[in-house]
């Protein structure tokens, strides 16, 4: 059992013991965007309307459109050894960065959303941010920074703050006691979020505005970039004290937000009951989505998926329990037995590249409106893929066999095999 399964179940266990209610705190100030007091309480269980979609026998879909084998797609940024490369439109490589000490840990290295910069974390723990047009490298160093201790583990870009970037630091060298921290993408400006209050590493940043949704030990909170919190007053939103609450997520407007949730009444360390309860930021109302899943594996906690339009989301469970997808409402559409990978650009189907078969080799495109399962088999067993421009699917082989790399176009249905760089690990597919 790993540790950190064995940290959430004691985590949850504590809560359970021990819940005391959260009482609203002052309101906020008039820079932060702040949840609004609902006028009367709203969460009560919805069913639904109608009948989830029932979902019809997989059919398979014309086998794609064999296209002779391509050269690497423009925008590619990949890592071969100490080096980090993209690959331009005329196809040939332009280096980014190079550095003696740079790791295989692609955790460490990520494009902007705006594909102007790169942040690159090495071994040796030390991080810059490069100017993709320029070249120009801007050096983080969080052990100068008095207000923010422990050491930094992870940074991540903020797409409705372009000049922000969120760092994620471990409190006093413990893995597992996390804070936050912002600074500006010039280096400058350090500042720590919450003070003293120790996060689950799992946050979401408001898409526009300047506010992180984070958990500490199991209550909700809202961290604003002035360095203030709110914990979220579960009374005044009619939610339930005796759950653990986790994993929020942001609709792609803002409006709504969703939190997972663990029953404490019954949950043990190897068991929990697990729902959603979805917040409605301008109504001010709550709906509880109760009893969605039995949660019994060691791995991933379930998750929201939020469509690119924000009129659907999926509840993703990677082990022991189906993909559900809801209305943003809250209505259930449909419930399918494979495992939810990540949503095509027009938020009208989803792609699913793990079944319950362990023969299966491709992926299935699945319908939201009417719930149609379609195959793509594949020769290669899948490791993992990678959503690219105007739906383009970079799908690499379970293995890692540079031969077999292969990009899907599921808007054409073709399939080319392309000429992957041996040893090269994927970072970003930039238009």
């Amino acid at each position: 059992m790993h540790l950190k399964w064995y940290l959430l179940g004691m985590v949850l266990f504590a809560i359970g013991c021990a819940t005391t209610e959260i009482s609203p705190t002052a309101e906020p100030v008039p820079t932060e965007t702040a949840v609004s007091t609902p006028t009367q309480p709203a969460a009560t269980p919805i069913p639904p309307t109608t009948q989830p979609t029932a979902i019809p026998t997989a059919t398979l879909i014309p086998a794609p459109t064999r296209v002779p084998q391509g050269s690497l797609p423009a925008g590619i940024v990949y890592q071969t050894g100490n080096d980090i490369w993209q690959n331009t439109v005329e196809g040939t490589p332009r280096l980014l960065f190079s550095s003696p000490a740079l790791s295989s840990d692609t955790a460490r290295a990520k494009i902007s959303p705006q594909g102007d910069s790169l942040v690159v974390q090495d071994v040796r723990n030390e991080t810059f941010l490069v100017d993709l047009a320029s070249g120009e490298r801007t050096v983080f160093d969080i052990t100068e920074q008095p207000d923010v201790p422990g050491y930094m583990r992870d940074l991540t870009w903020w797409p409705g703050q372009p000049e922000e970037i969120i760092v994620l630091f471990s409190l006093d060298g413990d893995h597992y006691r996390s804070g936050l921290a912002l600074a500006n993408r010039d280096g400058t400006n350090w500042r720590a979020l919450a003070d003293g209050v120790e996060l689950w590493n799992d946050f979401d940043q408001h898409p526009t505005e300047a506010v992180i949704a984070a958990t500490n030990n199991g209550e909700p909170l809202l961290l604003y970039a002035n360095g203030r919190s709110q914990p979220l007053d579960l009374a005044a939103y009619n939610l339930p004290t005796d759950r653990a609450y986790f994993s929020p997520s942001w609709s792609p407007d803002g409006r709504l937000l969703a939190w997972q949730f663990a029953d404490l009444q019954t949950t043990t360390l190897y068991s929990n009951t697990m729902g959603i309860a979805l917040l409605d930021l301008e109504s001010s109302t709550t709906q509880i989505l109760p009893d969605l899943i039995t949660y019994t594996a060691d791995g991933p906690l379930p998750s929201v998926r939020w469509s690119p339009d924000g009129r659907f989301f999926a509840h993703v469970n990677l082990y022991g329990g189906p993909t559900i997808i809801f209305q943003a409402d809250g209505r259930e559409l449909l419930r399918s037995e494979q495992v939810f990978s990540r949503w095509l650009s027009d938020s009208t189907r989803f792609l699913t590249t793990r079944t319950r078969s362990l023969a299966w080799q491709g992926f299935f495109l699945i319908s939201v409106e009417d719930g149609t399962e379609t195959a793509v088999e594949l020769p290669i067993r899948i490791g993992a893929t990678h959503l690219g421009p105007n739906d383009q699917i970079l799908i690499r082989p379970e293995w890692n066999v540079p031969q077999l790399y292969f990009v899907y176009d599921a808007t054409s249905n073709q399939l080319t095999q392309i000429e992957w760089p041996d040893g090269a690990i994927f970072l970003a597919w930039v238009p």
